[in-house]
């Protein structure tokens, strides 16, 4: 097989595919401004406006080890609950396993609500928010088309 049978992105050593992958990644995180949840960069690389520039296989284990929602992070819920992310779900990543926030987490100790919730199997919970930003048009499940959310 010539180099020139192989796919555009397969003609590059996968570090290179790697880096160019994180370069955007990385670049996407803060887009000119104060940073955004994760979960809006990894559906931006994934959405149609970057078809084909990355090796599919390089954006998957992009997706597999780079968690929308981090353990530790504090969202709010559809339903207007504040939680925090405990566990994340590599099958289902934009439905971590969450605890929910008893009382405000701007004050002095916020408490954390007896039990694991897995909003993977809570149907209709989901995510809204992280930091102030709405997140709800950029859940995504791995490998589904994505179009640019605007």
């Amino acid at each position: 097989v010539s180099s020139s049978d192989l796919p555009p992105h397969d003609r590059l050593h996968i570090f290179s595919r790697i880096a160019a992958v994180a370069d955007v990644f990385d670049r996407r995180l803060t887009a000119g401004g104060p940073k955004q949840p994760t979960v809006v960069t990894l559906h931006a690389i994934q959405s149609e406006r970057f078809s084909g520039w990355f090796d599919p296989t390089v954006i998957e284990m992009l997706i597999r080890l780079v968690p929308p929602f981090a353990a530790g992070s504090i969202m709010t819920l559809n339903n207007g609950a504040e939680a925090m992310v405990i566990k994340n779900n590599p099958m289902a990543p934009c439905e971590p396993t969450i605890k929910l926030v008893r009382g405000s987490i701007t004050q002095r100790g916020p408490h954390l609500a007896q039990g694991e919730l897995d909003l993977h199997r809570q149907p209709g919970l989901a995510v809204a928010s992280v930091d102030g930003v709405s997140v709800t048009p950029y859940l995504f499940q791995p490998g589904e088309e994505l179009a640019m959310a605007t």
